[in-house]
């Protein structure tokens, strides 16, 4: 599946807007994150287990949106973004969105 930023993709022609896809993830990090990263970013300045945790979130989110649009048939996703809120006092909520595409490869 490809999937982009842009609004459009090299060396395809868009053949039908199929619908706006998405994947959310809405998850609370584990104690043992809150703790060890609090810990890592007294001495590193970096919060390595809740970064690891958010590049998880969007992993999953972006994995969700993909299989969302392979339920409408397409071939990409195109205007991909991201959006992030809290949910409660703990919870994370990521989502990933764009628009499904069917495309067809020019010939070289």
């Amino acid at each position: 599946m490809i999937m982009t930023t842009g609004n459009e993709v090299a060396n395809h022609s868009i053949t039908d807007y199929l619908g706006i896809v998405h994947g959310i993830v809405v998850r609370n990090p584990s104690f043992g994150q809150g703790i060890l990263g609090g810990i890592s970013s007294l001495f590193t300045g970096v919060n390595i287990p809740l970064t690891t945790y958010c590049a998880e979130l969007r992993k999953e989110a972006l994995q969700l949106m993909e299989e969302n649009a392979e339920q409408l048939g397409a071939h990409a996703v195109i205007g991909l973004r991201f959006d992030s809120s809290h949910v409660g006092i703990q919870s994370a909520a990521l989502v990933a969105y764009g628009t499904a595409v069917s495309l067809v490869r020019h010939a070289d």
